[in-house]
């Protein structure tokens, strides 16, 4: 518990104006919790309600990402190595595949330190951005080759959204005020 912030469940959703955020506990997805709540069952009947015309998802890890822990399913290189199955990436990217493609606009995750907007994996129209570089940097290894539209990793940083009815507009900007990055997706 924390006066800094509020967070009322492990996974949750909530409207602001035009878009709907949708909260996902990557944690629990990766250590296969799914049997104490059924969250991907709860995000069905989520994306299923949605009045507004933009959903906007977020969780700590990533779906793909140039980073140093890498994608979904091989994250920090283990891919199928990871003999345990106790902790899995490879169940956290069945989760995102199955259940935002369809109905989220956007991802928002952090994990790993850098800043990338980075192309949605084909047949799937979820914008991905990897925003962790507010308070320290770490390395592209684009061990998993993901294209991209923007990646940086010099310089601490942080993204920015302007959403409206019939625009979502994201902008990537240096701690200096310096703006690396604009996009808007129409509606």
């Amino acid at each position: 518990r924390s006066w800094k912030w509020n967070l009322p469940d492990h996974f949750y959703r909530f409207v602001a104006d035009h878009v709907t955020f949708v909260s996902v506990d990557t944690n629990m997805i990766m250590l296969g919790l799914e049997w104490v709540r059924d969250q991907r069952g709860w995000m069905r009947e989520q994306l299923a309600a949605v009045e507004t015309p933009w959903v906007v998802a977020f969780g700590h890890h990533p779906w793909r990402s140039n980073g140093g822990h890498g994608n979904a399913g091989n994250y920090d290189g283990l891919g199928r190595l990871d003999i345990t199955g106790l902790v899995s990436g490879r169940r956290l990217a069945e989760f995102f595949a199955e259940e935002l493609c369809a109905g989220v606009d956007l991802y928002l995750s952090g994990h790993d330190h850098n800043r990338q907007v980075l192309e949605a994996p084909d047949g799937c129209r979820t914008e991905l951005v990897v925003s962790g570089a507010g308070s320290k940097l770490d390395g592209l290894e684009r061990r998993d080759g993901n294209p991209t539209r923007f990646e940086e990793d010099g310089h601490e940083g942080f993204f920015w959204f302007e959403i409206t009815d019939r625009a979502l507009t994201m902008e990537a900007w240096r701690k200096d005020g310096t703006r690396d990055f604009r996009r808007t997706l129409q509606r």
